[in-house]
């Protein structure tokens, strides 16, 4: 099991709120060849932001993910993932690879 700090849930919502900010309006074409020089200023910050970060702790190495994560915790994350598949209009035909 892996113990993360509090503040990745602080640092991983701002990156989250920045990259909706940057790509929230493009589609994963227009995104993939993206060159971030334009926001490198915001790269560096975030990346010394993250070093400040305690580094995770590993616990109970002994068992395996099957072992540790639950059912809950696995339903929670697809669903997650598919209401937002469903919100960005992605079609099971041709991005399901992808996804």
């Amino acid at each position: 099991m892996i113990l993360l700090d509090s503040a990745y849930n602080s640092y991983f919502e701002r990156v989250d709120s920045i990259y909706f900010q940057l790509f929230s309006n493009m589609t994963i074409e227009e995104i993939r060849p993206y060159k971030k020089k334009k926001h490198d200023s915001l790269c560096i910050s975030l990346a010394e932001n993250f070093k400040k970060i305690a580094v995770p702790r590993i616990l109970n190495v002994d068992k395996t993910d099957i072992q540790i994560i639950n059912s809950e915790f696995l339903v929670d994350n697809i669903e997650s993932a598919l209401r937002i598949w469903n919100e960005k209009g992605y079609k099971t035909d041709k991005d399901f690879d992808f996804f």
